[in-house]
């Protein structure tokens, strides 16, 4: 034991103790070259359009990144490429101004680019320019600023005038809210009414009257000098630090300034640098806390607050607003934060595994505790006792470290022994409690005392009333003093803990199979919290937000809405430890990872982004350009759409991502891929339809609708006015139908009805002599009845008869002895009784056939 102490009190004094004085955070940034799609990798000049694109003056001339494409020119147009042009936005428009090739060029654009006679030729030219569009009294003015002249340009009636400084070099023109002030070498003046008035200044305050450039906020103006920087409150100087690198800066160029809350940024053709407001130092700005821009051209901040910097190698991209970063680059001793602890005098404690970080404001204070090859040695834990002003610090195998709390170049006592390994220390309702792998101790009278021999505690928190014993493999332990609380799963990494926290009345925890929930004795996974990652912290803060830390990022639940913030979003490092995710007495929300620590200062939320989608084109199926307004008709012969979208956001534009829906088809919201800007719609439907789209960060919060309304016509047959007509038409057609039909049934019936009459007569006519006729004919029928028997009775007696006698005559002579001269006459006589013997035959029968 006492060879233990005695190793640990060697480590610390011969560990390193130093300060850094400099301004230490860095800020997540994003560096923009030829690789990731830029036409030009050299930037002068930087803006942004009323829309929210970037617009950028390169070597290739003026270009845009709309968060997705780099949209560049054709030189025809003759616009400006050299590294003294300048691009600015005013309202709609972009303009340019600068040398293309040996020629002046000025220009604007609003859908294509104008050109506007130059004032001066390109030998009257001076290097450095000026140039600056702004608005006075409703009128556009474009200034042009040259040495010591300035020229005024009138787009109402397209004039120039020149306005002379009397050797007063220019430096820049700013527009500020509705002024234009225009820094020279002997003060800043005012452009206003056009007149130029000298603007007031507490110049006998300042160091010389060389104003590079300025930029206001609030009622606070800031100044940058020939060589210093200056900070102006009602006309008194509030702050002056002298010295700030531009001395030995290259002449000629362009100066920056850039305000954004309490970050102040500048540059003149120099590493961008920032402002330690509260040491009266600068430094400057680290880009991912390793390296530096060569010399800025041009620093920009857009709409949604991120810092731009230009430079001759490229385009960098600064976050500011959400997370502030610390790493071994920019102060810390290591990388990985094990640890962190606000103290109550102000104080910040950052634990590397073997290093202590005093933080206080932006000052930084090493203190090693452990030896450079000792990877056993880590920070696990840092609690404070404000009544005795002590720090306690659970140092695995150096053993509970303690400390006053503010002086931590030695510990006053070291509590170490075999066995112990601290893991936890925590102030639970006024006693200090110590765990290990082998128990649970209390701290009295400064020795530790043996409580339980529970085994493979993790951490333990206060949780209200009761002290949370966290293990590593049998779940939770709540403790009130005298008894345990037991809860565990059948999940095995359920009952691998390592936080808990109350929200919403629920017991959540933070286990390596994400958020369970503790009830009942039970521990289950918390459905309403999805995610699944291993988690290895929670917080709930001030605003009633519930932050968990994982192996891929932080999540922040806000009832329920849930938001993402990883690597791409700023965070120094993906895995976050479990006692290194606090919420500072300034609402700030630390996060110790395994590449440094950030600081969460409220940032951004999706309401503050600008997630407005724009609708860029709507494109027919016959490639027309439908039309950019909100309502959009297509032909019925061509009912396919394509919607073409951006959504100029640069916070991290590789994680927006859409969705949408149609309302003639879709209900429900289409998410799209993040590369996608697009969407083709075939075979519409008639009628009347609204499209919809939204895009987000991640798994932030959706942002605004963007919407339109559009039709696909109908063909002119399926038109109200048609069918009206048609039925018209139609109604027409059938009456006139009807009429001619009637009329030719009228005829008909007038027709039918003098048949019918003629009929009738004749049948009249009929009736009246039928009675005679019927008599008349029979008797006529009688008479001839009468005849017919007569003759029959002739045919039958007096014809029939002599012919019979004849041929009985003859059948008598064949019966005798014929001659020669008989037989002849008797042939003859033979022919003339069979003839007639047929002729009364037919006559008989016709006479039978009759009756």
């Amino acid at each position: 034991m006492f060879k233990a102490h005695l190793r640990y009190h060697l480590i610390l004094l011969l560990g390193i103790i130093f300060t850094l004085d400099a301004n230490s955070q860095y800020f997540p940034s994003r560096q923009y070259t030829t690789t990731d799609g830029m036409p030009s990798p050299g930037v002068f000049d930087i803006t942004q359009s009323a829309n929210g694109v970037m617009w950028f003056m390169t070597k290739s001339g003026p270009m845009y990144y709309n968060a997705k494409d780099w949209v560049t020119f054709p030189d025809s147009l003759g616009l400006p490429s050299s590294n003294n042009s300048k691009i600015v936005s005013s309202g709609s428009s972009i303009w340019v101004a600068g040398l293309s090739d040996t020629t002046l060029s000025i220009q604007y654009f609003e859908d294509k680019w104008h050109k506007i006679p130059p004032p001066l030729e390109s030998q009257d030219l001076y290097y450095d320019i000026s140039f600056n569009v702004f608005e006075d009294d409703g009128a556009k003015r474009a200034l042009l600023g040259n040495r010591d002249q300035l020229w005024i340009y009138y787009a109402e009636n397209k004039t120039w005038k020149n306005l002379s400084f009397d050797g007063k070099k220019i430096n820049d023109i700013r527009t500020t809210g509705n002024q234009c002030l225009i820094t020279t070498s002997d003060g800043v003046f005012l452009f206003r009414n056009e007149t130029i008035d000298e603007f007031k200044l507490p110049y006998d305050q300042l160091p010389d009257k060389t104003i590079l450039t300025l930029a206001k906020s609030n009622e606070k103006i800031h100044l940058l000098g020939s060589d210093w920087y200056a900070e102006v409150i009602d006309n008194n100087v509030e702050l002056l630090i002298e010295g700030v690198g531009l001395s030995e800066a290259p002449k000629g160029y362009q100066s920056s300034l850039v305000v954004n809350d309490d970050v102040v940024l500048f540059g003149a053709h120099t590493p961008a640098r920032i402002i330690d407001q509260k040491n009266k130092t600068w430094n400057d700005l680290p880009i991912g806390g390793e390296i530096v821009n060569i010399g800025s051209t041009r620093i920009f901040k857009d709409q949604e607050s991120n810092i731009w910097v230009s430079d001759s190698r490229g385009l960098f991209k600064f976050n500011i607003l959400r997370f502030v970063n610390y790493n071994k680059n920019s102060g810390l001793v290591e990388n990985e934060v094990s640890a962190i602890k606000e103290l109550s005098n102000g104080l910040m404690l950052v634990a590397n595994p073997r290093q202590l970080n005093v933080m206080d404001g932006n000052s930084i204070e090493n203190i090693r505790l452990g030896s450079e090859g000792d990877l056993g040695y880590r920070v696990l834990d840092i609690e404070e006792d404000p009544q005795l002003k002590e720090v306690y610090m659970a140092t695995s195998i150096g053993g509970l470290l303690i400390y006053k709390n503010d002086q931590f170049s030695k510990p006053i006592q070291i509590i170490n022994f075999d066995r112990f390994r601290p893991t936890s220390v925590e102030l639970h309702r006024g006693k200090l409690y110590v765990t290990g792998y082998y128990g649970l101790y209390e701290f009295i009278n400064q020795k530790l005392q043996i409580v339980d021999s529970l085994t493979s505690i993790r951490n333990i928190i206060s949780l209200g009333d009761k002290l949370a014993l966290l293990s590593n493999s049998r779940g939770v332990y709540l403790y009130d003093g005298s008894s345990f609380t037991h809860y565990s799963s059948k999940n095995f990494d359920l009952n691998s803990v390592y936080d808990i926290a109350i929200y919403n009345g629920d017991t959540l925890l933070a286990t390596r199979d994400g958020i369970g929930i503790a009830r009942n004795g039970v521990i289950s996974h918390a459905l309403k919290y999805t995610q699944k990652y291993p988690t290895y912290s929670l917080l709930v803060d001030r605003k009633g937000r519930l932050w968990g830390g994982t192996d891929r990022g932080i999540f922040m639940f806000d009832n329920d809405k849930s938001t993402f913030f990883g690597v791409d979003e700023g965070l120094a490092g993906r895995e976050v430890n479990r006692n290194a995710f606090l919420e500072d007495s300034n609402e700030n929300i630390w996060i110790g990872t395994e590449s440094g620590a950030s600081v969460f200062k409220g940032g951004r939320t999706s309401q503050e982004l600008n997630l407005n989608v724009e609708i860029t084109e709507v494109i027919s199926g016959e490639e027309k350009v439908v039309t950019k307004s909100k309502e959009i008709a297509l032909p019925y012969d061509d009912n396919e759409m394509r919607v073409i979208f951006q959504c100029a956001s640069y916070v991290n534009e590789d994680k927006i991502n859409f969705r949408y829906r149609i309302g003639q088809s879709d209900k429900n919201w289409v998410k799209l891929s993040s590369a996608q800007n697009d969407i083709i719609f075939r075979n519409l439907g008639y009628g009347d339809g609204t499209f919809e789209i939204q895009a987000r960060y991640g798994l932030e919060a959706w942002g605004p609708v963007t919407r339109f309304d559009f039709t696909v016509l109908k063909p002119f047959y399926l038109k109200w006015w048609f069918i009206i007509l048609g039925l018209i038409a139609v109604f027409i057609v059938g009456r006139t139908i009807f009429y001619f039909r009637y009329l030719y049934l009228i005829r008909q019936k007038e027709k039918l009805k003098r048949e019918v009459q003629a009929r009738t007569k004749e049948i009249s006519e009929l009736n009246e002599n039928l009675e005679e006729k019927v008599i008349q004919r029979t008797r006529e029928l009688e008479e001839k009845n009468k005849r017919l028997q007569e003759y029959a009775y002739i045919n039958a007696h007096y014809l029939r008869g002599p012919l019979t006698k004849i041929m009985s005559v003859l059948h008598l002579q064949k019966l005798e002895r014929e001659t020669q001269i008989n037989k002849k006459y008797i042939e003859i006589l033979q022919e003339a009784v069979d003839e007639l013997d047929e002729v009364i035959h037919s006559i008989t029968d016709r006479l039978d056939a009759d009756e």
